[in-house]
């Protein structure tokens, strides 16, 4: 549904990048379930390139 992104740090070629995430919000929204997420990106160094926000929508259980 939507992504917001903020990148603090160039990742240069060769740059080994992990993301970290975790669920910050559980909604229904019309009858639709929804997940945001607040996301981070790390290099190897453990510096911290990127943030972002996202609004996800997931099928439900029935």
């Amino acid at each position: 549904r939507k992504l917001n992104a903020s990148i603090r740090h160039p990742n240069v070629v060769g740059d080994t990048n992990t993301l970290h995430g975790e669920v910050a919000k559980k909604l229904v929204v019309e009858g639709e379930h929804r997940i945001e997420l607040q996301v981070r990106n790390e290099n190897q160094s453990g510096l911290p390139t990127a943030y972002a926000t996202a609004t996800v929508a997931l099928p439900s259980r029935g």
